[in-house]
This record gives C-alpha cells, structure tokens and sequence, in this order.
C-alpha cells in the first residue's frame, strides 16, 4: 500500500537515476504506441498490454521525480529529453504534426511537474496521492494530444475525413505562441524543409548579432 506522506531527501546518483529511468520510460511508450498506431490499433493483446505498461511505468516515475527532483533546472532538463524520447520513435515521419506532438508533451509534462511542485511547497509533509491530484491529469493532457497528432500524422487527413485547411484553423492559434518560443517567421503553411531552414536562420543570426 502506498503511503500517504512521504519524504523528499535523495542523495543525486538516485535522482539521476529516476531522472534517467523516466527519459527510458517516456522512449518505450513512444516505441510501443509508434507499433501499436502503425497496425491502426489492431494489434493483439500483446501490444495492448506494453503499451499501457509503458503508460503506467512512465506516469509513475513521472511522479516520483515531481516528488524528489528539487532543482528546477534539472527537472526541466529531464522533461525536455522525456519529450525528445517520447517523440523519437516517429522520427523517421517528421513533420510540423511530430513538432507540435512534441511541443504540446514538453508544455503539459512541464505544467504537471510545476503544478506538482507548488503544491509541494505549500505542505508541511508532503502528501503523496494529493501530489497526484495536480500532476497526472496535466501528464494524461500532454500524452493524448501527442498521441492524437502523430496518430494524424501516421495515417494522413484523408483517412480521418479532415482538411489540411480544418486542421490548419484548429491549430492557428498555436501560431504566436510558435513563434515567440520557437521562431518569429512561423506560420503553419511551412513546410518541414522551410521550417528547417528557418530555424537554421535564425540561430545563425542569433549567434552572428544580425539584426
């Protein structure tokens, strides 16, 4: 039985190592729900159940390193490298979707974290399953709008009925957000090449001080 208080001390190698078990945890649930959207969720029993073990593994460390990790710089460093191994199985299908998969799994998994830990900071012991309370749901928010864009991106719109133009108006408001964090020429019209070279420009300008 879990217990409703716990600690928080850890000495670093542990935290390192829940830090490094999420990153694995967050590369097997994109590797199993990568096979399990290729066989468009026909698969057997077999592939049901890893990847809802996956699920379940990646949650629950997700939750221990909320419980243990205290520096915010190596939590947000640990969030972004769970994100990249959540979205390196659909690498080879790169596209603005993947992007913004990956994008919207960094901003939730990040959310979660930072709504867990404030709500850490406000007890005198920390309660574990209170702690779960303002964590997981954002946690499930960020993996069912990752899920549903590399879902989109694997089978194409025409499957699903939808426009390139009906998806486009539903993601246009990501647009300023996008292009404060990311780029300030984005637009959704881009296509993966010109979204690379855009941000190769950018950086090179950036390191060069062009105005």
């Amino acid at each position: 039985k879990m217990p409703e208080e716990t600690g928080v001390d850890l000495s670093r190698p542990k935290v390192i190592g829940i830090g490094a078990a999420g990153v694995l945890a967050a590369l097997a649930l994109g590797y199993f729900l990568n096979l399990f959207l290729q066989a468009n969720g026909k698969g057997g029993i077999p592939e049901w159940i890893s990847l809802l073990l996956a699920a379940v593994i990646f949650l629950i460390i997700f939750l221990l390193q909320t419980l243990f990790i205290k520096s915010a710089t190596l939590l947000n460093g640990i969030l972004i490298l769970e994100s990249l191994a959540l979205a390196a199985p659909f690498v080879l299908r790169f596209s603005l979707y993947v992007l913004l998969a990956y994008a919207s799994a960094l901003f939730f998994f990040w959310l979660g974290a930072a709504r867990g830990q404030h709500e850490m900071d406000n007890q005198v012991k920390v309660k574990f399953f209170r702690i779960e309370r303002h964590t997981l749901p954002h946690v499930l928010t960020g993996l069912s709008l990752f899920m549903s864009l590399v879902y989109v991106n694997i089978i194409g719109l025409d499957q699903l009925g939808v426009t390139k133009k009906q998806i486009q108006a539903m993601l246009n408001p990501a647009e300023p957000l996008i292009q404060r964090l990311v780029a300030k020429d984005f637009t959704m019209d881009l296509s993966v090449y010109q979204f690379t070279d855009l941000i190769i420009t950018e950086q090179l300008t950036a390191q060069l001080g062009i105005q």
